[in-house]
């Protein structure tokens, strides 16, 4: 058997083996596409569980649906994946009400409302789902173009008002995903991990080195570790910014100049990486670390001066 190899850049590599006729290519484009195209399967899986409230048989129906909706894209999951967590749940309590067996009840619900759900899907909301994705991302490509910095300062403004009202994953990261789908990297990546994550680990680390109370410390170091090493956590900070309305003001300045940083070097990224890899994986390493320091010094600053000013009051 005789092979040769070639290489013609971008990671992707032909094996020709005349033997049997055959080339083989491997590409890290090609599995990125792959990953790429599971998401709507994961994300209709999650809505269904979510909105059905149950377990496994809503996994299953969020599942079929999703892989019936990869053509709408994000959006066309997350709506079949919706679609799917209700039929489930009316399904499985009529099966329950007609006396059906447990086992019967599982399939049936799971079968069924992801057929339902994934074929309406495929036939009906596809083609507007990723119409919808591709408007949304018009929009956020408009106004990055208009004003960067601006819209990097509103982004990181309102990033931690919306995972603390519960819309970061409704409205954050089903555009990152999008953004990601098509770019690889995403402006929004780029914000939550500058202004959210970041800022995040700022607070934690001013309160691990300077806390107004040592229960505060205990506290703040497992959040400072998850933070650094895997991108997210931004909860751990909710019981210092949530009691202290200074350093919740002082929370949204610092996750605004982050993101002003963002849009100046016009940065894309992401976050939910160790906190190391996320210049290494964006547009522009240089810019993104700059961010990066401005959210985290920034964070620190600010924590450490009100806890200062919080001691001086007890004293």
């Amino acid at each position: 058997m005789f092979a040769s190899f070639y290489y013609y850049g971008n990671y992707t590599f032909n094996i020709e083996d005349t033997r049997y006729s055959q080339v083989y290519q491997w590409s890290t484009n090609a599995l990125f596409d792959i990953m790429l195209n599971g998401l709507p399967v994961i994300i209709s899986a999650v809505a269904a569980k979510q909105i059905s409230g149950l377990n496994d048989i809503a996994i299953c129906a969020g599942v079929i649906a999703g892989l019936f909706s990869t053509k709408g894209g994000l959006i066309g999951g997350i709506i079949c994946g919706i679609m799917a967590g209700i039929l489930v749940s009316v399904i499985f309590k009529k099966c329950l009400q007609w006396h059906f067996p447990g086992t019967t009840a599982n399939i049936c619900a799971g079968s069924f409302a992801g057929l339902i759900s994934g074929l309406t899907g495929y036939y009906l909301i596809a083609h507007l789902s990723a119409k919808l994705g591709d408007f949304l991302q018009f929009i956020l490509n408009t106004a990055i173009a208009i004003n960067p910095i601006l819209a990097g300062a509103v982004a990181g403004f309102i990033i931690f008002p919306a995972i603390l009202t519960g819309c970061y994953h409704a409205i954050f990261l089903p555009l990152i995903m999008l953004q990601m789908s098509k770019y690889g990297n995403s402006f929004l990546g780029a914000i939550d991990m500058c202004s959210l994550i970041m800022v995040a680990t700022g607070i934690n680390l001013a309160n691990v080195l300077y806390p107004q109370k040592p229960s505060d410390r205990a506290l703040a170091v497992p959040g400072l570790f998850i933070n650094l090493l895997f991108g997210t956590y931004a909860e751990s900070v909710y019981p210092f910014i949530l009691s202290n309305k200074l350093e919740m003001i002082g929370t949204l300045i610092c996750s605004t100049l982050a993101g002003c940083v963002v849009g100046l070097f016009n940065v894309s990224g992401t976050a939910y990486v160790p906190s190391f890899l996320g210049p290494a994986m964006s547009n522009n390493w240089l810019g993104f670390l700059l961010a990066m320091l401005t959210g985290i010094v920034s964070a620190f600053i600010m924590v450490l001066l009100i806890n200062k000013l919080e001691k001086g009051k007890l004293s």
